[in-house]
């Protein structure tokens, strides 16, 4: 039998908004998680909120990751009107919440009203998750001419059906293009991926089942940030 070789080529990503300074993000979150303690736990004075504050930084210090780590990221769930303004406010002014200007998704109450500070329900982060991986994914294959033969789709954020790999083929009309979903193996999953993709193509050119593939695509859509639960100050959150 005539060797088949397979090649991973092609490394492609879609990005719809600037990548984030790391400082911004590390103490934006550090601001939301002290604001979200405090208003489960009741407490608006400036001391109690300094307090939290503190714990929070040491947990931040501990596991956050900093700049000089990482310089930028780019975050699909973001405010992106948070500023350097937004950044030097203080969270508590004569014993109260202080209203911020910018909202984030998931986080609205929490920011603008000083309520809710678990974010938003299972339904509507899935919600979200859809719409960002939808249009991420719809980026990707917005210029390809070509179409795959098949899809492997890695997610273990999104346990969706049709999970948007689908809706987006079934939006271009390419009906005929095979997916397979990699869910629940996270950081794992990539290899898995990969020896699929593989096993996948080689065994359609080795002919007497199915047509021979020439192109199969692994799609990641991993969006961690749609379950994050700031309320919680475990180091999963941080």
């Amino acid at each position: 039998m005539t060797m088949i070789e397979t090649a991973l080529t092609d490394i492609h990503s879609a990005r719809l908004s600037p990548l984030v300074p790391q400082e911004s993000s590390y103490n934006l979150l550090q601001k939301g998680l002290t604001k979200a303690l405090a208003v489960k736990s009741g407490k608006t004075s400036a001391a109690e909120v300094y307090y939290l504050s503190k714990k929070v930084s040491f947990k931040f210090r501990m596991f956050g990751t900093t700049d000089s780590e990482i310089f930028h990221r780019y975050l699909t769930v973001w405010a992106h009107d948070y500023d350097k303004k937004s950044e030097r406010m203080s969270l508590v002014e004569n014993g109260e919440f202080v209203e911020y200007d910018f909202g984030f998704p998931m986080y609205e109450e929490l920011a603008k009203r000083h309520v809710n500070p678990e974010g938003s329900d299972l339904k509507d982060r899935m919600a979200l998750y859809r719409s960002q991986s939808e249009a991420h994914i719809g980026n990707l294959y917005e210029q390809t001419v070509e179409k795959p033969d098949h899809i492997v789709h890695v997610t273990s954020t999104g346990f969706l059906d049709p999970n948007p790999v689908d809706a987006v083929m079934a939006s271009k009309q390419w009906y005929d293009v095979d997916v397979t979903t990699f869910y629940h193996r996270a950081c794992n999953a990539p290899i898995s991926a990969i020896r699929t993709a593989n096993a996948l193509l080689t065994a359609s050119l080795a002919g007497g089942c199915e047509t021979p593939k020439k192109r199969i695509d692994l799609v990641h859509s991993e969006i961690f940030s749609v379950h994050t639960r700031i309320a919680e100050d475990d180091p999963v959150n941080i």
